[in-house]
């Protein structure tokens, strides 16, 4: 009987009877699967297109305006972070970005004051009605 290392050398030992009829028997299953196995590959991979100009035109210039709105956003976020460390000084210290983010963002007014709120209209001349 045949042990796993004659399998592995069987079809360099070709027509020398049994073990010769064994590894055809056994390497036609597998030639038939692993024909089907590349033929499959081969129909469900997608294929690899190569890129024209104008796509690497397109995707470059779509990687300039995301840089151009990360460098926009890192400058909003900086400013964020400025407002925030003005928020976080000592309580006894300068209140005058509480003051503007209360009276500008929020709306809110000191108790006893008075609030005027002034209308402008665009194409007003600002003479007499």
């Amino acid at each position: 009987m045949a042990g796993p290392r004659a399998l592995a050398f069987a079809p360099f030992f070709a027509g020398t009877g049994a073990l010769a009829s064994l590894a055809r028997t056994v390497t036609w299953p597998n030639r038939i699967l692993l024909a089907v196995l590349i033929a499959g590959a081969l129909a469900f991979l997608p294929e690899r297109q190569a890129m024209e100009p104008e796509d690497l035109s397109r995707v470059a210039a779509e990687r300039d305006e995301l840089r151009d709105k990360v460098a926009k956003l890192h400058a909003e976020l900086e400013g964020l972070e400025a407002e925030v460390r003005a928020m976080h000084r000592p309580a006894g210290g300068d209140e005058t970005e509480l003051a503007r983010i209360a009276r500008g963002d929020l709306n809110l007014i000191r108790p006893g004051e008075v609030v005027f709120e002034i209308e402008h209209l665009d194409g007003v001349d600002g003479g007499t009605p």
